[in-house]
Parts: C-alpha cells; sequence; structure tokens
C-alpha cells in the first residue's frame, strides 16, 4: 500500500499536540517562534517548524511543556512570595505520589458541588430546593 504526505511525515502525530500547536501559532509563542526563527508569513508556523525541523519542533514543544508544568505547579508565584524554591519542590513530589497512585487506581476525586457550577448546573443547595418543590415539601 502507497504511503500518503501524511503518514510520509508523520503529520497525524503534529495533530496529537494541538494545544502546543495553537500556543505556538498565538501571540504567547512569539518568544519561542523567534528563537527558531520561524518569524515569516507562515499561515501555521508549528507545522512549518514541524515539517522543516523536526528535533526544533520536539525541543521547542519540550520548552512548553516544562513552561506548562511549571506554571501548573506555581513555581514562579511560589518562588515570588517565599523566595526560594522549596515549597515548589514540596509541589513536584506531591505531583509525582499523586501520579504513582493514578497509575495504580487508587484515586478517588472529590470534588465540590461548585465544579458543577461553570457546567450550567444549580449548586448542590439549588438542587435541593428544587427537589423538595418537586415532592411537594414547603421550604
Amino acid at each position: 500500500m502507497a504511503k500518503n504526505w501524511c503518514d510520509q511525515d508523520n503529520h497525524n502525530e503534529f495533530m496529537l499536540f494541538s494545544d502546543f500547536n495553537e500556543w505556538f501559532d498565538s501571540e504567547e509563542g512569539e518568544s519561542l517562534r523567534e528563537e527558531y526563527q520561524i518569524n515569516g508569513n507562515f499561515s501555521n508556523p508549528s507545522k512549518a517548524l514541524f515539517a522543516g525541523d523536526r528535533p526544533g519542533y520536539n525541543q521547542a514543544f519540550l520548552e512548553y511543556r516544562k513552561w506548562r508544568f511549571e506554571e501548573a505547579l506555581s513555581k514562579t508565584y511560589l518562588n515570588e512570595l517565599l523566595g526560594d524554591e522549596h515549597w515548589y519542590e514540596i509541589n513536584i513530589n506531591r505531583f509525582e505520589q499523586l501520579c504513582k497512585c493514578i497509575q495504580k487506581k487508587s484515586v478517588i476525586p472529590f470534588v465540590g458541588a461548585g465544579i458543577s457550577v461553570d457546567g450550567g448546573f444549580n449548586t448542590w443547595k439549588d438542587h435541593l430546593k428544587h427537589q423538595g418543590r418537586t415532592a411537594g415539601i414547603n421550604q
């Protein structure tokens, strides 16, 4: 069977990293685009880097992932607030422990009812009031 263009250049792998590609192509990714000299008039700078310099794309992706990891674990905030990396390192340890627990399937997420409010659902209090009205219970 003949390979098509996407199979030949592993284009399907490019599509797996849509969060990075969108970020790289946005204003936020401008400094990284400049670092990798993708400053031209490309409609998709991330695709140009992927197709033209795969090792460069991989390195840029690793830098992005490191930045997102540090952002998720509040590195800059904690360092500025407390003046050293002690609490950031504790966050790393906690994250690694959580990952191990997830791999062992020994994690039970516990989230408050407020998490569903952004999804358009009622708060627990409002849900109970509605159920009471439905059941004919005076409030």
